[in-house]
């Protein structure tokens, strides 16, 4: 596995993490990652990481409930989240992911590139801004995320075929 909670452990002071996978032959550790650090995170309760960013090629399908966990571990502190991955076929559909999203009382940033948007991940986004709505400060849609949000359903529908 990875050595998360040694890293984390030792890091009290940790205030922004940041993993980048871009090479294309590793692109399928993020599950592994994400779910190893979500572990090691829930463990430490000294947490101060104010930023999370990922930034990979291909967007882990089933990575939406590591996700959650990892940003609830973070929640009292954290104030800008960043997912960037190349990937237009990536979604995050995860209820548990956007709740706890909007659960946060402090975020000031949220960048979402690469990821494809469905109904759900729509109404997810729509929770998370209006409940942060008095913090949020900066909010970067990216590449398909955008363009999908600006067109009707049944566009979206289309281009999925």
């Amino acid at each position: 596995g990875f050595p998360w909670l040694q890293l984390v452990s030792a890091a009290t002071g940790l205030e922004e993490l940041h993993l980048s996978l871009r090479r294309p032959d590793v692109q399928d550790r993020w599950s592994g990652m994400f779910s190893s650090l979500a572990k090691a995170l829930e463990k430490v309760s000294s947490l101060q990481i104010r930023t999370l960013q990922f930034e990979g090629l291909l967007f882990p399908a089933a990575a939406g409930t590591s996700l959650a966990s990892i940003v609830r571990s973070c929640q009292r502190t954290l104030r800008d989240l960043s997912l960037n991955f190349a990937d237009s076929d990536a979604e995050v559909d995860d209820d548990d992911f956007w709740q706890v999203l909007s659960s946060l009382s402090q975020l000031h940033a949220l960048q979402l590139s690469g990821l494809r948007t469905s109904a759900r991940s729509c109404q997810g986004l729509a929770q998370v801004l209006a409940a942060n709505f008095e913090t949020l400060q900066r909010l970067g849609l990216g590449a398909w995320t955008a363009t999908s949000l600006l067109l009707p359903c049944s566009a979206v529908e289309a281009i999925e075929l």
